[in-house]
């Protein structure tokens, strides 16, 4: 273990994520076109942002042959809190500058910041908390303490790592009230020991759909998953108006699913019965998705979707190395703003992130008692779409276009 006194030795810094997403709730109500990408006559053109959280997002899918849920902004939300840290025009500074779009030669706040704070006026749906664990013997600078209080909302408490179990019940127990007790236990006593800095972002979001899925409609279907197996699972029904579209390009279809307060919408994502959920994460990008995205008409859809839910932690060092973020995780990084007394070698040890997501028909007493009916409301067939098979999901702030969860269904009864 690194000696305290010892300020030539790096010390280790351990970034962490945890992320809680219920779509629990729904109730049926009038159906608004949201002021978004789909009430626009021209899409926005993809960003470089968005190009990085897809090369993201696909290492992270392509890594793992079971269900993944992950969200890249909330990454890259606590990187913009490290960056702040980072010694101005030093090479950790300028390998962070591109993927988190900023240059020390521009002050303003942070794209991410912006949206983190629109998101968070509806506590309702959306509840968000960002915290950073400081060592009780390394003092925190009281820059960085009123950057992270004034543009992140974020606060610094003090723990003693070296007490690592009584460190990781403050963690845990602050972890589980952000969540909702959804995340009722994020770290271990010995993943933290030799920790000096964790710094932890917490968002629980509760979706409420527009158009309810009545529970007398689900039944039990097979479901075949990506190793030929079949395997029996509840699946949702309805037949709805959504925006829908058969990609050529992607050889998958899309269909949206939008959330009741008309800003967020989960897309699903379904390969053709000819091509595969590996072959589509070969294909889609960006600039693929955005361009179906574009071509999405809204028809009425005979819809079947398993209920699924997902309890998925990972580490996203290697993945962040590969996408070509090295500087932090190196004994020499250049953190040297976030100490009081100089700079302090530090290194980020990882970079951890635990997501829950549940997808399903449950609602409120009075939701429950009104919702889409399986029945036609138009004369000609409508769109049939029975995900059977495995399939890709994201969930998106429409107003900024920004994907906040995303991730995969191999198996539902997982």
């Amino acid at each position: 273990m690194t000696p305290r006194g010892d300020r030539r030795l790096p010390l280790l810094l351990l970034l962490l994520i945890s992320i809680c997403v219920v779509p629990y709730e729904c109730k049926k109500s009038p159906r608004p076109r949201p002021s978004s990408r789909f009430s626009e006559p021209t899409e926005p053109q993809p960003t470089q942002d968005d190009q990085f959280d897809w090369q993201l997002i696909k290492y992270m899918l392509r890594q793992s042959s079971r269900n993944v849920v992950l969200s890249t902004f909330s990454a890259k939300y606590l990187l913009n809190m490290l960056y702040e840290g980072t010694s101005i025009y030093s090479s950790t500074q300028q390998e962070l500058n591109e993927p988190l779009k900023r240059s020390p030669d521009v002050h303003e706040t942070p794209k991410c910041v912006g949206i983190m704070q629109a998101l968070a006026k509806n506590a309702d749906q959306f509840l968000i908390s960002s915290r950073v664990f400081a060592d009780s013997q390394v003092a925190v600078s009281q820059k960085y303490t009123t950057i992270l209080d004034m543009q992140y909302n974020a606060s610094i408490d003090n723990v003693n790592f070296q007490q690592s179990e009584k460190a990781a019940e403050t963690i845990n127990n602050w972890v589980s009230n952000s969540t909702r007790g959804m995340i009722p236990q994020l770290v271990r006593p010995e993943n933290i020991k030799d920790t000096v800095l964790l710094l932890v972002n917490a968002i629980y979001f509760k979706g409420l759909w527009v158009n309810v899925f009545l529970p007398s409609a689900t039944t039990e279907q097979p479901f075949t998953t990506a190793s030929r197996k079949t395997v029996q699972v509840q699946f949702m029904k309805q037949i709805q108006e959504h925006y829908f579209v058969d990609s050529k390009v992607l050889k998958a279809q899309l269909v949206r699913l939008p959330y009741s307060d008309g800003r967020f919408s989960m897309i699903i994502v379904l390969p053709n019965e000819n091509s595969s959920l590996s072959e589509l994460l070969n294909i889609i990008s960006s600039d693929s998705l955005n361009a179906a995205i574009r071509d999405m008409e809204e028809v009425e859809v005979n819809l079947q979707l398993p209920r699924f839910r997902i309890d998925y932690d990972s580490s996203l060092k290697t993945a962040l190395q590969e996408l070509g973020i090295n500087r932090i995780f190196q004994d020499n990084a250049e953190l040297g703003l976030i100490f009081r007394g100089g700079p302090v070698p530090a290194k980020v040890s990882d970079v951890l992130q635990k997501t829950v997501i549940e997808v399903d028909e449950k609602g409120s007493a009075a939701s429950s008692a009104s919702g889409s009916a399986l029945v036609f409301t138009i004369a000609s067939e409508p769109e049939l779409l029975v995900v059977n098979r495995p399939f890709l999901f994201f969930i998106e702030e429409e107003s900024t276009g920004t994907v906040v969860f995303a991730g995969k269904v191999e198996n539902p009864a997982q």
